[in-house]
């Protein structure tokens, strides 16, 4: 079985949605950003969307490929890396997505505006880059399908 790629496909829309939501935020400066409800309020969801995007894809993929399933989140991001569906460097990159994403939904009473500030300025690449490497390795399906279904 392969993965489904209209329901990666959608999945990677709606990454890059967010991200879109996502990139003018990133560019206001920290006080600006944590100083305004709306702006952090819709950071943290986005950043929480994106990130859920990017391990539904990853379990789809798992579950297509009849992958061992991973025994928590933080695992299903090296399973990609080791079935070829993401490159290991943008692995590495995203290694503690998870613990991020448990702080957003987990820890979001506590959680420090200025850390999704940075995570705003330094991680939305990693997240594109996971968009790209999933994006390719539906390329090379099809191109070993031949383009059929």
């Amino acid at each position: 079985m392969v993965p489904d790629r209209e329901v990666i496909g959608g999945r990677l829309a709606l990454l890059e949605e967010y991200l879109q939501h996502l990139a003018p935020l990133a560019q206001l400066d920290v006080q600006a950003f944590a100083g305004e409800p709306r702006n952090y309020g819709a950071a943290e969801r986005f950043l929480q969307l994106a990130i859920e995007a990017l391990f539904d894809i990853g379990t789809h993929c798992i579950a297509a490929l009849a992958l061992p399933r991973p025994a928590k989140y933080a695992d299903i991001v090296p399973a990609r890396a080791d079935a070829s569906i993401i490159r290991l460097e943008t692995a590495a990159r995203l290694e503690s997505l998870a613990g991020f994403r448990n702080l957003l939904v987990h820890e979001y009473a506590r959680l420090d505006r200025r850390r999704v500030h940075e995570f705003l300025n330094t991680r939305l690449d990693d997240l594109r880059a996971f968009a790209a490497d999933v994006a390719g390795y539906l390329r090379t399906l099809e191109q070993e399908r031949g383009g059929r279904d």
